[in-house]
């Protein structure tokens, strides 16, 4: 099974850090007003999607088709280590920086909920670089 193909970017101190949605959002939607899991993480293969929206706030965009590629958070920890780097942090979050399902609240501090926090929506990790190797 091919592996995500994800770039490691290091600031000044040798820090890696990823701030992403999470995968389990590939895999769940709500469907009368339920959280329901649709599909599978564990498939190879990408989700293909007709869309208008881009993955910022700019304007819709003309019609086209997106795909996204299904991910977990192991295997997003297993090639920070295969990398030689050593994880410092990990963090599932039960927050989102947008709504993505019609039962989703934003919260007091400006992020997006589904209440009673039943899943992480976010995940976020900080790994380093052992002094000595390479960038």
């Amino acid at each position: 099974m091919r592996g995500p193909a994800w770039s490691l970017t290091f600031c000044d101190r040798g820090a890696f850090c990823i701030v992403e949605i999470h995968p389990n959002w590939g895999f769940i939607d709500e469907v009368d007003g339920k959280i329901e899991v649709t599909d599978s993480i564990f498939r190879s293969d990408p989700w293909e999607t007709e869309t208008v929206e881009t993955y910022t706030d700019g304007p819709a965009l003309a019609p086209h088709t997106e795909y996204n590629w299904p991910w977990t958070v192991g295997r997003l920890v297993t090639a920070l280590i295969n990398a030689g780097l050593r994880i410092e942090r990990l963090r599932e979050l039960p927050v989102d920086v947008r709504q993505r399902v019609p039962s989703m609240v934003r919260s007091d501090d400006g992020f997006w909920r589904l209440p009673g926090d039943p899943l992480p929506l976010m995940v976020a990790c900080v790994a380093t670089r052992p002094m000595g190797l390479p960038v």
